[in-house]
């Protein structure tokens, strides 16, 4: 029911704000006779409905909106039915249009229109994003314009008539229905004719002679224009984030006249003019960048209103016209009076008593004050287009108050950093260079000494390359700060609270009571509570520790059967849970059941070393046992209260004590453990340690023989069985009684005694003994000898015990660290803030209560597919590369340890399997075994679906353990979460034959076997569509048929108005498989994913984090493709960094963490009124996700980021891979920068918080750009000072210059090499280093100080300064392509493991471009410096820096390649370049001859230079 309200009020909110009344605020009708839960659902039920066949129209949620406000005010005129019988409600009298009509009469035309014009926008590389083609978001936001809603919704002419909704009601639909049918007949008639609607478009706009077109389609285009220009330019940038450069630049011309004048009022006051000129700057670039437009109202940047909409009727377009262009020249105008009389005013600065500048100065900043204060709020600017609707809801960016403080005081304390590092170490040491250059007299033209001379050449160019780095050095400080900022908060939350694995045996005891509180809902879990009057151990009996122990064993299970544990590391880290047995019921207490301490726990304890310790060195430190591989301290007083527990209910079980008198039997032995540690007191050290090892090897034989017997075949109990049991206790009683241990054999003497002397006698016939010893059965229960050796809940109490003491891997620390890492976390988050009473003490908002399963939030899981691979074939996995190497064998080298368990599981090794291999051989068992193992290591489908599928697994245990049966458990899973796999081509995958096309046959094969693995909750979504047939978006699950088998079964098949792949095909896939995801909550997630079952349990507290103001919640996640290699080490550490130091941060406190993807989780609820998941504008969203974090925060809602939960995510594993990544995500980013999202975030944004979306987000790679070309600059820059003998700054001749180390003696001060240095320095750290640093320190936080140095040292020394330094030229690079030619797209990197060598020519055509050259450009300016320069001794620590970036751009392909240096590759890849440079061969693959390559590149550019013109031109 407040769901159902929430969503109702969300409707109001939009509707009201669109400018639509709501049906509660029209005239009476029959909707209102309605109760209000009725009439709440009516509503409801026709939203799911709209948006439910909207199709690509979800896009557009204003347009959405529109057609529900019609469609509700149709309905609530129409008397409510009452239908009684079948026939009744099949005959509904509301429905009086035909069947799929709003589909064709609807839906269709928008959809056809929508298609025309996103197919055309930049459909050529050079192509700008087209002035002309109007996208989603303008055909969306021009239904926020009451003039488009009037001529829809009242069935008058564009400007006839007065617009009010309420009078409107009753025709609203029809009116907008019989629209769209004359318009999409129209499209029809044009589309018979072979005429493009769209092309019809553009020719009107163009004022060129259209076709026949009909009124409609003519209304439609006056409707429905461009309403944002986005044009490629580095002028958006400027445009959008104008505030952050002004800052930059105002700040650098401080520091430079307080470097050159000190502090001199008149001086300083200079900075108005850089102000003002940027402002002049910012006005030309508004009028620049919409002078193509030919309504200059129409496009404004971060204005959505379209031609004359956007007032009210009493203002006509004529006045809007007038009142946006004199906005627009007026502040244009303005900026230059303002500038020209600040300029006019410097020449007053020669006279020191002339106050004009000053004055006027003042004014200015006055000015500036004043506007900042009337026009800045928390979270936001108003501007001059502040009373103009930019989207149906207003911004709201407003953040909480301590937040705002937060990162005010961040960048507060960045900027101070800043300012010191500028001026001390780049600013004041340029003051006497400067100085001296000015004075070089460098052209030497004879004029009198006061004539310029082109020194101010001289000094502009060396003045270029600190005037680059003062922009751009801001990130050092930024990630510097943030890091340590973020690591506290890493700390605060107790990250690193199981960082090694004797954390979790350490507190392992408190982890049943956290795990049951917290994670766990006690809201319905019940149980009795142990007997507190027993004598027996409570823990064992108590309910935390049962439903831990359930939980451990599941996780552990799930490990083995990864083959992440071998068998005897799953045996030693489970519980032992005896319940339901009469030896185990009522025996120990109250409780149905005892739980045994795994080996983790025990182990430690009876370890010889932790029990000496315990006795001898009783003030032993945690840290000394920990570093000795001995855990005990915590874990003591359990085992012990333990042992002497199992060894009554042995005792019993065997016959050698009365189950009455079992609470006095274990008392006794609880003294007789007193006894026993008094006596060890008062031994030595080293004969206690003889003692104690002759006492467990007499132990462990004893246990060996009863074990034995539990193994037999025939579980019988002759006398042979007797004999070797009798036999094993004499042979202990006898061992026993040679130590020196009188007091234990006092107590236990007589008890051994006793069952020796009776089993004795059955040695000679057990049989005729049987008759007598019943007449004793009262005295001594002999009898249960049989029953014991028969019962496996005794044998695992035995076996616990055997294993507590012959374990020699103390705390059962398993090989593989993937298995410590998994357990080690979920260890680590139970102490998490969010799960404690931390968060409440501390003023945060408390978390609510883990609510009971049934009434928690649902949500799904969506994954979208197209064809990638889903399971590798053994074809796959044995094909060999040209070295001679094939998958299967990398993965069992890269994967020892798992590998070695694996074949532990399955018995049989991949030889045996090789030997008999078909290469068609499908399904097979003993392939597929193989075949998923091998997935499960990648980056597969299969291994997403097994991941996500745990929760599935998760949410049934999780209620079974809270009280419900195994059938209701099942019910309850299936209303809570299911999984859709949203496989857009399954249809023609499916349709394929395993002879014309084995690929795409084996994947719907694999599909297959995944549905039928995970029938219940997992269903395929895909696109069905064929030329000239209709179109359906199809959900396929599976059903139970009477035969109790699962087959196939269509639940939901949606008629589409045709294939909605429109777009990029990420964002329409999801699109057209969202309304099958039915939960509350949408999880996105990426088909390179996982998940763990440990994990899983916590997902219902995730969801809880969900409050009223948030939208979007983030975790982190774990990249496990670390371990393949050098490459995939240094991309995992960058997205390890960004995943949790770097989201932290951005999440809280900066504000300005947005939606990347995966593995996120949306309100569903409320993303189907604003527009779904992502953007798919085709060549501008390529960075779709991104866009609807950007929504989020638009539309007034919050992001939130946890770290308790986490899942994994692969990552590109190859040289080429990476790159190919990076130029997907820098091409986008450039293409971010053209949005309108960006600019408006840019303009409305507080100054602050600008600064940290500025330098988290476009700053990134700006600062690349900068970086890169300050390098440039910098040798450019000593190449012509050597040129043009201008090195001589002290006035002394450096050829002349005695031999010696001094800076001075070399002609050059101090000051200048310190200049030089600083820059190889800061240079190294951007473009390399920097990027360690936040790794560094997150590795501190969470694994300690050894392992983060280990960890970075490794990569270090592998190569990863070229790698950074190499992906830095790369994100540059790309960055800047987008914003000027374009050409950003998709990328398709496979995320494949690279086992093969690249050949050189490959890797020339792909990186000379962008890499090579430039890095070859460099190396020649660094020769060609060297040979010039006459400072020799100075050159290497001038340099160096340099020299790395271009050394690093021309090798990093070649170091980073596949066996690149071996002989015979070196050889191969020689003749291919020689072949290649000499035209003998025209591979495609290889880009041609050399010729051809070069041509290609030059025609490229040429085409996209005419084009350009070409557009202008129109």
């Amino acid at each position: 029911m407040v769901g159902m309200k929430r969503n109702v009020e969300d409707l109001k909110v939009i509707l009201t704000a669109m400018g639509l009344g709501f049906i509660e605020t029209l005239p009476p009708s029959p909707e209102l006779t309605l109760g209000r839960n009725t009439r709440r659902t009516r509503q409801l039920v026709l939203m799911f409905l709209v948006w439910g066949e909207a199709a690509n129209l979800r896009h557009t949620p204003e347009c959405l909106m529109l057609i529900y406000h019609a469609a509700l005010c149709h309905i609530s005129q129409t008397p409510v039915p009452t239908p009684h019988t079948p026939e009744e409600r099949k005959a509904d009298p509301t429905m009086l249009f035909p069947t799929e009509d709003f589909l064709e009469s609807i839906v269709t035309p928008w959809f056809k229109c929508i298609r025309e014009c996103t197919s055309k926008t930049m459909s050529v590389p050079a192509y700008p994003t087209a002035a002309l083609d109007v996208t989603y978001d303008d055909f969306n936001e021009c239904f926020n314009n009451p003039r488009v809603v009037e001529a829809l919704l009242s069935a008058k002419s564009v400007t006839d008539g007065t617009f009010r909704v309420e009078r409107a009601c009753t025709t609203a639909y029809d009116a907008l229905r019989a629209y769209l049918r004359n318009l999409n007949a129209e499209i029809m008639q044009l589309e018979r004719e072979n005429k493009s609607a769209m092309d019809a478009f553009k020719r009107l706009s163009n004022d060129m002679d259209p076709p026949v077109m009909k009124d409609t389609m003519e209304t439609f285009h006056k409707l429905f224009e461009k309403t944002y220009q986005e044009q490629r330019s580095w002028a958006h940038v400027f445009y959008s984030f104008k505030r952050v450069y002004t800052f930059h630049a105002a700040l650098f011309h401080i520091l430079v006249v307080i470097a050159f004048q000190g502090f001199d009022t008149r001086y300083m006051a200079t900075v108005v003019l850089t102000h003002a000129s940027l402002e002049y700057l910012h006005s030309v670039t508004a009028i620049l960048l919409n002078a193509r437009v030919v309504k200059l109202a129409t496009a404004t940047p971060g204005v959505a209103f379209a031609a004359e909409g956007y007032f009210t009727d009493k203002i006509k377009a004529v006045k809007l016209y007038l009142i946006s262009l004199f906005a627009k020249f007026g502040c244009f105008l303005l900026n230059t009076c303002i500038l020209g009389a600040l300029v006019s005013a410097t020449f007053s600065l020669k006279d020191p008593h002339n106050g004009t500048f000053v004055t006027l100065a003042g004014l200015y900043v006055i000015w500036c004050a004043l506007t900042f204060i009337a026009t800045t709020r928390n979270g936001y600017v108003a501007d001059i287009w502040f009373y103009f609707r930019t989207s149906a809801l207003p911004n709201h960016l407003k953040v909480d108050p301590r937040h705002f403080f937060q990162y005010t005081l961040f960048w507060v304390i960045v900027i101070v950093l800043k300012v010191l590092f500028n001026y001390f170490l780049m600013i004041k040491p340029m003051v006497e260079v400067s100085n001296r250059l000015w004075v070089r007299r460098w052209l030497n033209t004879g004029v009198d000494e006061f004539s310029p001379d082109g020194d101010f050449l001289l000094v502009l160019l060396r003045w270029s390359a600190p005037a680059l780095m003062a922009l751009a050095d801001t990130s050092i400080f930024y990630i510097l700060v943030a890091s340590l900022w973020s690591a506290v908060g890493g700390i605060r939350q107790r990250l690193g609270a199981t960082s090694k694995w004797h954390h979790i045996i350490r507190n392992f005891t408190e982890y049943p009571e956290r795990f049951s509180t917290l994670v766990l809902s006690t809201q319905k879990v019940t149980g009795t509570s142990p007997d507190m009057g027993s004598k027996f151990s409570k823990e064992p009996r108590s309910g935390h520790w049962f439903r831990f122990a359930h939980f451990w064993n599941q996780v552990v299970e799930k490990l083995r059967k990864d083959d992440l544990l071998s068998d005897k590391e799953r045996d030693e880290l489970k519980f032992i849970i005896l319940e339901n047995r009469s030896e185990a019921k009522n025996f120990f207490g109250s409780e149905p059941h005892y739980v045994i301490y795994p080996c983790l726990m025990t182990s430690g304890v009876c370890h010889n070393d932790s029990i000496i310790s315990s006795v001898v060195v009783e003030d032993v430190d945690d840290n000394e046992l920990a570093s000795s591989g001995v855990i005990v301290q915590g874990n003591q007083s359990h085992v012990k209260d333990q042992l002497v527990d199992l060894a009554v209910l042995l005792m019993v079980s065997f016959g050698l004590a009365k189950e009455t008198e079992r609470e006095r039997v274990r008392a006794s032995l609880a003294s007789s453990c007193g006894t026993v540690y008094l006596w060890m007191q008062e031994q030595t050290k080293k004969d206690l340690q003889q003692s104690l090892e002759k006492f467990k090897k007499a132990l462990i034989e004893c246990l060996q023989v009863i074990l034995h017997q539990y193994e037999m075949a025939t579980f019988r109990t002759g006398a042979r069985d007797i004999r070797q049991v009798t036999l094993a206790f004499q042979t202990w009683k006898k061992k026993m009684e040679k130590q020196d241990l009188s007091g234990f054999k006092a107590d236990l003497g007589s008890c051994m005694q006793k069952v020796i002397s009776e089993w004795s006698k059955l040695r000679h016939g057990p049989d005729a003994y049987l008759g007598q010893l019943k007449e004793k059965a009262k005295d001594l229960d002999i009898l249960n000898l049989r029953n014991a050796l028969r019962n496996s809940q005794l044998k695992a109490v035995v076996r616990s015990i055997w294993m507590m003491v012959t374990c020699n891997n103390v705390g059962c620390e398993p090989k593989c660290e993937e298995a410590r890492r998994q357990l080690q976390f979920f260890g680590s988050s139970l102490y998490h803030p969010k799960f404690t009473k931390q968060a409440r003490k501390e003023g945060e908002k408390a978390s609510s209560p883990t609510p009971e399963i049934r009434k928690m939030k649902s949500w799904s899981a969506l994954v979208p597919f197209y064809g990638e691979d889903v399971v590798y074939s053994m074809k796959q996995l044995t094909q060999r590369t040209t070295e001679g190497v094939h998958l299967l064998d990398y993965l069992k080298s890269q994967y020892r340890d798992e590998y070695a368990n694996f074949v532990e599981r399955i018995n049989k090794s991949a030889d045996e399997i090789l030997t008999s291999f078909d290469m068609y051989g499908l399904r097979a068992e003993e392939y597929a075994d193989f075949e998923n193992w091998a997935t499960d290591r990648g980056q597969l489908l299969a291994r997403t679906v097994h991941g996500v599928m745990n929760n599935e697994k998760a949410l049934k245990e999780t209620a079974i353990l809270e009280g419900y049966t195994p059938a209701e458990a099942d019910e309850i899973v299936a209303s809570k979460f299911h999984f859709v796999v949203t496989a857009q081509i399954y249809g023609q995958q499916r349709a394929a034959s395993k002879e014309s096309n084995f690929d795409n046959y084996w994947k719907a094969e694999s599909i297959d076997v995944l549905r039928k693995k995970y029938p219940r909750n997992l269903r395929l979504a895909f696109v069905e569509s064929a030329p000239h047939k209709k179109s359906y978006s199809v959900c396929l699950g599976m059903e139970k048929n009477a035969a109790g088998q699962w087959v196939d079964k269509v639940l939901y098949k949606v008629r589409l108005p045709d294939n909605p792949i429109i777009g990029y095909g990420k964002p329409e896939n999801q699109n057209h498989a969202i309304v099958f995801a039915h939960g509350e909550f949408l999880q996105v997630l990426d088909m390179n994913q996982d998940h763990y079952l440990a994990e899983a349990y916590k997902m219902r507290n995730l969801l809880e984090e969900f409050d009223e103001d948030t939208a979007l919640v983030g975790f982190r996640e774990h990249i496990f493709s670390q371990s393949s290699g050098a490459v995939a080490s240094f991309a995992a550490s960058t997205e390890f960094t960004f995943g949790t130091l770097v989201q932290r941060f951005l999440a809280r406190p900066l504000n300005v963490r947005f939606h990347y993807g995966h593995p996120d989780i949306f309100d569903k609820l409320w993303t189907m009124t604003r527009g779904g998941l992502s953007k798919a504008c085709k060549d501008l969203h390529v960075s779709e996700d991104i866009f609807g974090g950007f929504n989020v925060m638009m539309r007034g809602k919050k992001v939130k980021y946890c770290e308790f939960v986490h899942c994994g995510k692969g990552r590109d594993m190859g040289f080429s891979q990476i790159n190919g990544f990076e130029e997907k995500i820098s091409g986008g980013n450039g293409l971010q920068c053209l949005s309108r999202d960006v600019h408006r975030l840019g303009k409305q944004m507080d100054f602050f918080r600008l600064m940290s979306f500025y330098a988290s987000g476009p700053g990134q790679y700006v600062n690349a750009v900068v970086l890169v070309s300050a390098v440039y600059m910098f040798i450019l820059t000593q190449v012509v000072l050597a040129l043009s003998d201008s090195e001589v700054y002290c006035g002394i001749d450096p050829l002349a210059s005695n031999s010696s180390a001094s800076w001075n003696d070399c002609g050059i001060d101090d000051e200048t090499a310190q200049v030089s240095f600083m820059y190889s320095a800061e240079w190294t750290l951007q473009l390399g280093f920097i990027t360690i640093l936040p790794q560094l320190v997150e590795l501190v936080v969470e694994f300690g100080w050894g392992q983060a140095l280990i960890t970075v040292s490794k990569q270090f020394l592998a190569g990863s300064w070229v790698f950074f330094t190499f992906v830095m030229q790369t994100k540059a690079y790309y960055f800047d392509r987008a914003l000027v030619v374009g050409g950003a797209g998709y990328v398709a990197t496979g995320r494949g493991y690279q086992i093969e060598n690249t050949n050189f020519v490959k890797l020339y055509t792909w990186y000379a471009r962008s890499h090579i050259y430039f890095g070859v450009e460099l190396l020649v300016l660094l020769i060609l410096y060297l040979l010039a320069t006459g400072q020799r001794n100075s050159y290497l620590t001038t340099t160096w820096s340099v020299w790395l970036f271009g050394v690093s751009f021309v090798l990093g392909p070649w170091w980073f390649n596949p066996l690149s240096f071996t002989w015979a590759n070196c050889l191969k890849n020689f003749d291919a370049w020689s072949t290649w440079i000499n035209k003998d061969i025209s591979e495609k693959e290889q880009q041609g001859i050399w010729d051809a390559f070069n041509v290609g590149l030059v025609e490229k550019q040429l085409r996209a230079e005419y084009k350009e013109e070409k557009r202008k031109a129109q």
